[in-house]
């Protein structure tokens, strides 16, 4: 099943009612979506990728914002993933991100600031 999850909205109880049903769960807009808050009349929200939380873990984890983002997703929360890609670089950079190789998992410090982001779904 897909649904709306991302450190902005963790989703926890329609994901653990998903498992218990049996179905593999899979994040839509795991990035978050920076047009959604504007097309809502919400524009003085704070953009995922711009939350001071998902900042300090990038720099605590030393990896990009959207690495942050999807291998919390993937690792952290166990979820498959469907990020945006707006160019070959982005698709490559989101692969890269989760690329079971060469990916290391947040460190408990990332996932403490992680922890704040306020909840809001978009």
């Amino acid at each position: 099943v897909q649904m709306e999850i991302h450190p902005g909205w963790r989703n926890e109880r329609a994901i653990a009612t998903a498992r218990d049903l049996g179905a593999v769960v899979i994040a839509s807009m795991p990035l978050g979506s920076p047009d959604s808050a504007r097309m809502l009349g919400r524009r003085d929200e704070t953009p995922l990728m711009s939350s001071e939380f998902v900042v300090e873990a990038s720099n605590i984890s030393k990896c990009g914002l959207a690495e942050v983002c999807l291998r919390w997703s993937v690792f952290h929360i166990g979820v498959a993933v469907i990020p945006k890609a707006t160019s070959a670089s982005h698709l490559a950079s989101n692969w890269r991100a989760v690329e079971a190789s060469k990916v290391r998992e947040l460190c408990d410090e990332s996932l403490q600031a992680l922890a704040h982001v306020p909840q809001r779904r978009l």
